[in-house]
């Protein structure tokens, strides 16, 4: 294989369908804004999450997703039990 970039390797061919498809090329490398360690019940766990044009990316410490707004239909926000 070469590394000309005028010739892009299959998983490069690949990797950008595959955004296209999904419908993330053009939300890649325009972050609007962060917010870090955002404590969820669902995935559990603390997450930074970084908000762009169509998508939040949630990152954790095992778990790395990104989820479209459209796809969002409820947000519920549960009161924190403060133990001492």
């Amino acid at each position: 294989m070469s590394d000309d970039p005028d010739y892009p390797t299959p998983a490069s061919v690949f990797n950008d369908a595959l955004l296209k498809s999904a419908g993330l090329t053009n939300a890649i490398g325009e972050l609007i804004t962060t917010i870090s360690d955002i404590s969820l019940q669902v995935p559990r766990g603390k997450y930074n999450l970084d908000f762009y044009r169509v998508y939040v990316r949630f990152h954790g410490r095992s778990n790395d997703f990104k989820l479209q707004y459209k796809d969002i239909l409820d947000l519920i926000r549960l009161p924190r039990n403060e133990t001492d």
